[in-house]
């Protein structure tokens, strides 16, 4: 019986068949998808000239090339925007060294204020708490990003004021970002597609080349942008090297990196969500070491939120209403416009990544229209965002690098969108600056690694090299041709104006330069010349936001400009009466006590009579007894 079990066997494997159980117990088991993994670290030597080619490309587009243009880019450089906020006109920054303490413990506009108090309060009776409470409408909200302002009270001290060397040194940290973003981008894709034929090569000279961030570059303020994503981004690399080597000093170092990057600017805390999304899909790491990595990163985190509380007094949000429309443009939304106008805006931002064609640094009301989802422009925005989402999710599994490249972009935009956090403007362009990146790790996987793999397309990497080719001779000529707008804060109005021609701000701030120029002038023809090219920005200005007040307030000195030439006291007076209904403006009323002395009396009586009488009927009885009593009512 045994034997013809052990033939029957016997002829069975000589068949080349297996029974069931043989089959399950030796046959292999379904192959399980490899998990990615990173590859060794480059090595500096062989990429040098790679790395120096990145470094050098922003001192050219934004020094060398500028300066062949106009000889005098650097030495008539000035502080533009907020420039003077930050550095020129910062008590604690210009106290170099000794001034820090200041800068880590207080807001960052505090030594702003602090030097404006000096200079504009007189009366001792004010305190500085008094003042301070009466610039909230001008300086809404409170900022907590000391890193860079750290970094302008060191260098004040070699630099004094000289706006080219803060300028440099943006460059310089700039041109570094683009190098580090070569590193890292090795350390996530091997570089066998070529020296610099690869996505690391391609998307860092995008970034480098890339006219939007002229905004962050060439604004010193932007300094907390540039050392925000310097440092995000060397977290970043520092925690991939510990997910492999494992080594528990490289994750200290990368969380004390966090902490700067969060101190520079509080855009970095979305990279909280960027390192684990980064580890997940370019790095086989476990659950139970990626949770330990990140316990440092949500403590140093706490301690960032602590420390923002007590300087400022709030975290985000001060719980007081904004109703000026300059620091929050959603003030005139009805109800059912905010979203639509919020997604209009990620549409604008997509647009201008791909097409950089008309930059400017203003996007205040109402550049940006307030939508409704009527709008095909927003609807599709919106579903357009749904798309890319819902993709993402599908293929995460599968590590796919274009729901990396949108999930990334979408993660650190999400902070600045206005979706979650009031950003008291619609956008701008220095928001884009570190999302940016997944946009040119799209176009360098595209056209590297993407169009090879279709077969029907001939040339496909001529197609590529063509493309980005394309893409690199356009951003770098926008680039270089942009930077000179800003020299000045004269200069960047005018450039902004011709894009801008819908904001207020824009209008506002070309009619103010002319009227400020035009006072300047002695030679009378020429000044009314120059009072006659104010007045349309100014008017126009009121037309898009009639309560803009400083608008109001440079009308009235333009009004008062004109009479000072032509001595037309009834067109004064009108123009006065005008801006005092529309609201209460300081300067027309310091004027009007000037003319009380030297002006026709009954002209002046008549006019507070009408003013007056015309604020009661108004509702606004306060002022209107307070004209009629000037009147002698």
């Amino acid at each position: 019986m045994i034997k013809s079990v052990r033939l029957s066997y016997l002829r069975h494997i000589m068949s080349g068949k297996k029974s069931k159980k043989t089959a399950n117990r030796n046959d292999p088991k379904p192959a399980a998808r490899v998990k990615p993994k990173l590859p060794e670290p480059i090595k500096w030597r062989e990429h040098f000239v790679t790395l120096i080619v990145l470094f050098i490309l922003p001192i050219l587009l934004y020094v060398a090339l500028p300066f062949l243009k106009d000889p005098n880019h650097l030495s008539e450089k000035q502080y533009v925007l907020d420039d003077k906020m930050v550095l020129s006109e910062n008590q604690y920054v210009k106290e170099g060294v000794s001034g820090i303490w200041s800068l880590i413990t207080e807001d960052t506009w505090q030594g702003y204020l602090r030097a404006r108090y000096k200079e504009e309060v007189k009366d001792s009776t004010v305190s500085y708490e008094q003042y301070l409470k009466s610039q909230e409408s001008q300086l809404p909200g409170g900022r907590y990003r000391p890193l860079s302002l750290i970094s302008f009270a060191l260098e004040y001290d070699f630099f004094g004021l000289t706006a080219s060397s803060y300028f440099i040194v943006n460059v310089l940290l700039y041109g570094l970002t683009a190098v580090l973003i070569f590193i890292l981008l090795a350390y996530l894709f091997p570089l066998r597609d070529g020296k610099w034929w690869n996505i690391p090569f391609i998307a860092a000279l995008l970034f480098a080349l890339h006219p939007i961030h002229t905004e962050v570059v060439a604004n010193i303020k932007s300094r907390d942008d540039i050392l925000a994503m310097l440092f995000s981004l060397a977290s970043l690399y520092i925690f991939l090297k510990y997910f492999q080597s494992g080594k528990k000093q490289m994750m200290w170092v990368g969380t004390v990196l966090f902490f700067l990057a969060i101190m520079a600017k509080e855009n970095a805390i979305t990279f909280l969500a960027i390192i684990p999304l980064t580890a997940y899909f370019f790095h086989s790491v476990s659950f139970k070491k990626l949770f330990n990595a990140m316990l440092p990163l949500l403590g140093v985190t706490l301690v960032y939120v602590f420390i923002r509380t007590e300087a400022v007094g709030y975290f985000f949000d001060s719980g007081k209403a904004v109703f000026d429309l300059m620091n929050d443009p959603f003030v005139e939304a009805k109800k059912g416009e905010k979203l639509p106008t919020i997604f209009f805006t990620l549409w604008l931002y997509l647009q201008l990544l791909f097409f950089p064609l008309q930059l400017t640094h203003d996007y205040y009301p109402y550049q940006v229209p307030l939508m409704s989802w009527d709008d095909f422009r927003a609807t599709l925005s919106f579903i357009l965002y749904l798309a890319l989402g819902v993709y993402s999710l599908l293929v995460l599994k599968k590590r796919k690098v274009i729901a990396y490249c949108f999930l990334y972009f979408v993660i650190t935009l999400s902070i600045v969108s206005n979706l979650f956090l009031s950003i008291g403007t619609f956008m701008n362009e220095r928001f884009v600056y570190m999302p940016s990146l997944g946009f040119c790790i799209f176009l360098a996987f595209v056209c590297v690694t993407w169009l090879p793999k279709i077969k029907k397309i001939p040339a496909p990497v001529i197609i590529g090299m063509t493309i980005i080719a394309f893409y690199s001779l356009g951003f770098a000529y926008k680039t270089v041709i942009r930077v000179p707008d800003w020299k000045t804060d004269k200069s960047l109005s005018f450039s902004a104006v011709k894009v801008s021609f819908n904001s207020s701000r824009a209008n506002q701030f070309c009619g103010y330069y002319l009227y400020r120029d035009a006072l300047e002038e002695k030679d009378s023809v020429k000044q009314i010349m120059m009072l006659d090219e104010a007045l349309p920005y100014i008017d126009k200005a009121l037309k898009i936001y009639p309560e803009y007040s400083e608008s109001l307030k440079t009308k009235a000195g333009i009004m008062a400009a004109y009479f000072q030439q032509d001595g037309n006291l009834d067109k004064l007076l009108n123009s006065f009466y005008d801006i005092q209904m529309v609201k209460q403006t300081p300067f027309v009323d310091q004027y009007l006590n000037y003319l009380d002395p030297r002006a026709d009396r009954k002209k002046m009586q008549a006019f507070y009579m009408r003013l007056g009488f015309a604020l009661t009927n108004s509702g606004d009885s306060l002022r209107g007894n307070y004209y009629k009593r000037k009147a002698g009512i």
